[in-house]
């Protein structure tokens, strides 16, 4: 069933209260003393999360959607749909191009070192939108993505699709929440939604399901989103990370080598590989009219 949800409907009114930092339940995901970076409407930290399932060292970014000069951006290196030898680059350097004060890695992709890759490049299944040129990538492909996708507007509100493939859009999304489209990235699976964990098993392939590696993803809860990469977990540990932090929505993205996150203008974790997507959030407005 198709479920597209804004902030503004979630939390209602809310969007007047300043936000400095989240505070989790601590009843349901206890940390460790969190190494911690807190700014105005954003946060850095470092804790260790509790689980049904084990205890995983965390890094989460915080930032407060109701931030009025936020600005939220899906970035790619090429435009426009590339088949391999797409172009790449470090999270840092696609973070300083909007002059942004935190990032992440994005969707899994076919990067260089892998023999399988030959061929297909630095290439990538999802549809990822690009806000500084406003094209999409990948956007036939979408019409059978059954992964999750999320879309933020130039209100900052959060829009959520279980199935990819339901994306109606741009000009009718622009029509229907009368707002423009500001950032949007497809990837999976999903972890949580509704507050309920709905990740299978049988959804992974053998390394997502047993390698402990980093895992990185996006959640929603109150008027936040969050990044969150946790350090050695597998990728349905990951779904029990957001479960227990109380996450509303959660999707996964890539992990592994990929995963990289930058703060306050430096790395708190990667660099990793040099991505071909990411999303990134400033306070700078390089967005086309």
């Amino acid at each position: 069933m198709l479920k597209t949800l804004k902030s503004k409907e979630l939390f209602g009114l809310s969007l007047g209260v300043l936000i400095l930092v989240s505070v989790f339940n601590f009843s349901e995901a206890s940390a460790a003393e969190p190494t911690r970076i807190v700014k105005k409407n954003a946060s850095w930290q470092k804790i260790t999360v509790n689980t049904s399932v084990g205890r995983f060292e965390t890094q989460i970014i915080t930032v407060n959607l109701t931030n009025p000069k936020l600005k939220i951006y899906t970035l790619t290196g090429n435009p426009t749909d590339c088949k391999t030898n797409c172009r790449v680059a470090p999270l840092k350097a696609y973070v300083d191009r909007v002059r942004g004060f935190a990032g992440i890695n994005g969707t899994y992709f076919c990067p260089a070192e892998y023999a399988s890759c030959k061929g297909q490049t630095n290439s990538y299944y999802w549809m990822v939108y690009n806000s500084l040129t406003k094209t999409f990538v990948n956007s036939y492909q979408n019409k059978f993505n059954s992964g999750p996708l999320i879309a933020f507007d130039s209100e900052n509100h959060w829009h959520f699709w279980r199935q990819a493939k339901d994306w109606p859009g741009r000009p009718q999304f622009e029509k229907q929440y009368e707002t423009k489209l500001r950032a949007l990235f497809s990837s999976g699976p999903a972890l949580v939604v509704a507050g309920k964990l709905v990740l299978k098993a049988s959804e992974l392939d053998a390394k997502q399901r047993t390698v402990k590696g980093p895992r990185c993803g996006t959640a929603f809860k109150g008027v936040n989103v969050y990044e969150l990469c946790a350090i050695r977990a597998t990728v349905m540990d990951l779904a029990y990370i957001m479960k227990a932090l109380g996450m509303a929505y959660a999707i996964n993205q890539d992990g592994g080598g990929s995963a990289a996150m930058v703060f306050d203008g430096r790395y708190r974790l990667g660099p990793g590989r040099n991505l071909p997507n990411v999303l990134v959030f400033s306070e700078y407005d390089f967005y086309r009219p």
